[in-house]
């Protein structure tokens, strides 16, 4: 529906390097809208949908916040396991 709209708009516009369409056009021709309870629909399944999406957006967040903490770790891991190695070496130099 929507693009037959466009289609009707577009033939309207007058120009060759773009359409341009008076305000007298727009605001005399008519856009169908759906009833209001299916734009309720719409509007219910879209809220629900980004509601998830937020959700899966915050867990991707708390996952790399989690990472990153598992990495700190890890680097802190292996350098004082090197310090350690390093330092019982040097022990047995002396």
């Amino acid at each position: 529906m929507i693009l037959s709209s466009e289609d009707e708009l577009n033939s309207l516009g007058t120009g060759s390097t773009y359409k341009a369409i008076s305000v007298s056009i727009v605001e005399n021709t008519s856009i169908s809208q759906p009833p209001l309870s299916e734009q309720e629909a719409i509007a219910n399944y879209l809220d629900e949908k980004t509601a998830k999406i937020d959700l899966l957006v915050e867990l991707k967040k708390k996952q790399i916040e989690l990472l990153k903490e598992q990495r700190t770790a890890l680097i802190n891991q292996a350098s004082y396991q090197r310090f350690k190695s390093k330092r019982k070496n040097e022990r047995f130099r002396h």
